[in-house]
């Protein structure tokens, strides 16, 4: 793929959308189950040491590529292009991840729970708390994991972007 056309962001697309499906379907609950058989004492420690895994797994999966391109092959103008198209893929997937489809979802689950005769109060009461019990359960984490991410592309970004 010649990385100066739009068909040359295709493998960073696949990459960015196989990394997002490998650590939300396998490695997020594979790190939880493991981090439960190390018995901790206190639910202090068990949340720290998830997040150890979880920021590591998300620091070397991000930055892995990118140390390669830098240090390996020394390739700045490689190290640039990947920059610039990892950090706007990953841009859009959360934008689509975090904007799109949570609305898409809500019309979804607000048209298949309306109920039969709309001014029945007591049947909208009961559509309302449905709504509100399926919403995803909000993990900070992931706010300042996606902070994280952003500032290390952001210092990658300064450095070989005026080279």
């Amino acid at each position: 793929f010649d990385s100066n056309t739009a068909w040359g962001q295709i493998p960073n697309l696949i990459h960015v959308l196989v990394t997002n499906v490998f650590d939300e379907a396998i490695y997020r609950p594979l790190s939880k189950r493991f981090t439960k058989y190390e018995l901790h004492f206190s639910n202090k420690t068990y949340e720290k040491h998830i997040i150890i895994k979880f920021f590591v797994y998300e620091f070397v999966i991000t930055f892995a590529d990118l140390f390669y391109i830098a240090f390996v092959r020394m390739d700045i103008v490689g190290l640039r292009e990947q920059l610039l198209s990892l950090f706007f893929i990953d841009i859009i997937r959360r934008a689509i991840a975090e904007l799109l489809i949570p609305k898409l979802a809500s019309i979804w689950r607000s048209y298949s729970t309306q109920p039969a005769n709309p001014k029945d109060e007591e049947h909208q009461l009961i559509s309302q708390a449905i709504l509100e019990a399926n919403k995803d359960e909000y993990e900070p984490f992931d706010e300042y994991l996606e902070i994280v991410t952003n500032f290390g592309y952001l210092v990658m970004l300064s450095s070989v972007l005026f080279v």
